[in-house]
């Protein structure tokens, strides 16, 4: 009985799960994309101010770090989410097997 009902209940779980994990590795590649365009056009503002202004040199540099940094995070939110949907697959696969042991006692 218990593994009837809360085997429907982890298999609708399991199934939001997975179409959590395919929405977030397409996100990745959308940030990603969005990511190369927004410097791509950052980097061209640099260049028009350096060229204007040739004064700030170090604004590359900056242009630099921070395209640097909102990768990184980009990039590792990304991977974060990954090993949290892995945790949670395995709880997920823990508590079926809970159930299945319950169900087994009841029986």
């Amino acid at each position: 009985m218990t593994d009837a009902k809360g085997g429907d209940i982890l298999k609708t779980e399991r199934e939001q799960l997975d179409a959590l994990r395919i929405e977030t590795e397409s996100i990745l590649t959308r940030r990603v994309t969005f990511w190369g365009l927004r410097w791509s056009l950052g980097f061209a503002v640099i260049w028009a101010l350096v060229s204007y202004e040739p004064a700030w040199p170090r604004l590359w540099w900056a242009g630099v770090g921070l395209a640097a940094v909102s990768l990184t995070a980009t990039v590792a939110t990304h991977f974060i989410l990954m090993r949290k949907f892995e945790k949670a697959d395995l709880a997920i696969d823990r508590a079926q097997e809970v159930a299945r042991v319950l169900d087994h006692e009841e029986t």
